[in-house]
C-alpha cells in the first residue's frame, strides 16, 4: 500500500463516518458535491490530517471548490503530508 492509498483510505473512512454511508459506497471517482461534502466537512477533514500528520495546510487547501472528486482531495492531502 502506498502513502497515497493510505491517504485515500483514511479520507474515505472519514467521509463514511460523516455521511453514514455503507462501507463500500465511496470511491476515488465520486464527486464531493454528490456526497454533500460542504465547507464544514472540509474543515473537519483537513483538520484531521493536520493533527494526524502535524502538517501545515494553507487556507486555500480548505476551499471545496479546488477539488472535484474524492481522489482529487486525497492527492492534494497526500502532497501536503508527504511532500
Amino acid at each position: 500500500m502506498t502513502d497515497a492509498d493510505s491517504t485515500l483510505d483514511q479520507l474515505v473512512a472519514l467521509l463514511l463516518r460523516r455521511q453514514g454511508n455503507p462501507v463500500d459506497s465511496i470511491g476515488p471517482d465520486d464527486r464531493l458535491l454528490d456526497l454533500a461534502v460542504d465547507s464544514i466537512d472540509m474543515a473537519y477533514l483537513m483538520s484531521h490530517f493536520e493533527r494526524q500528520y502535524d502538517a501545515d495546510f494553507a487556507d486555500e487547501d480548505f476551499e471545496l471548490s479546488r477539488y472535484v472528486t474524492v481522489g482529487d482531495l486525497a492527492k492534494a492531502i497526500d502532497a501536503r503530508i508527504n511532500g
